[in-house]
């Protein structure tokens, strides 16, 4: 419901998953972000690519996904790829039938993350890390055991707070490498 997403853009990142197991989707459309505007044209334009029917009525993006198929994407925007976008992307895609190329994917390890967990779960996915992603689609995935990255925006966080207050803090598990440019920054 839109009184629970109207301050957080949680909400879009259902749209991907919904589409791909349930062939269908309504979900609230996002709500404000504190980093301002952050459009989901992305990605109803790639689900409207993959063959979904997309409507928004009354604040609600509503999807019809029973045509769901593998076709090119690009996700490339204004400011680069989107994060989220090839997040929901992928998730579509890797249950609709045919093979779906995404270019201009996003590569931040969360995507890799993600990607990775799919392969695990059964989804066939070439590209991961780069910005080219080539899915075939599969007609089930399957569970797996898998332990979410660390939060690498809220450990840098801790550490700029860190570094602002001239305190002295040890951020534990964390990836060091998905922080190389804030790390660098320290030098």
């Amino acid at each position: 419901p839109y009184e629970l997403v109207r301050k957080m853009r949680a909400s879009v990142c259902l749209l991907g998953p919904l589409v791909g197991r349930l062939r269908c989707a309504e979900v609230s459309l996002p709500g404000g972000c504190v980093i301002g505007p952050r459009p989901i044209d992305l990605h109803l334009k790639g689900l409207e690519r993959l063959g979904c029917k997309i409507e928004i009525d009354h604040g609600y993006v509503e999807v019809d996904g029973g045509r769901l198929h593998g076709d090119y994407l690009y996700l490339g925007g204004r400011h680069g790829p989107t994060v989220t976008g090839t997040a929901n992307m992928v998730m579509a895609a890797v249950l609709a039938p045919g093979i779906t190329r995404i270019e201009s994917a996003a590569c931040e390890p969360e995507i890799v993350d993600l990607c990775q967990m799919l392969v695990r779960m059964g989804a066939r996915i070439q590209g991961i890390g780069s910005h080219y992603l080539k899915i075939e689609g599969v007609s089930s995935l399957h569970g797996c055991t898998h332990t979410v990255l660390p939060d690498r925006i809220e450990a840098g966080t801790l550490l700029i707070a860190g570094a602002i207050t001239n305190g002295n803090v040890t951020v534990e598990n964390v990836v060091p490498g998905h922080m190389r440019a804030l790390l660098h920054a320290f030098d």
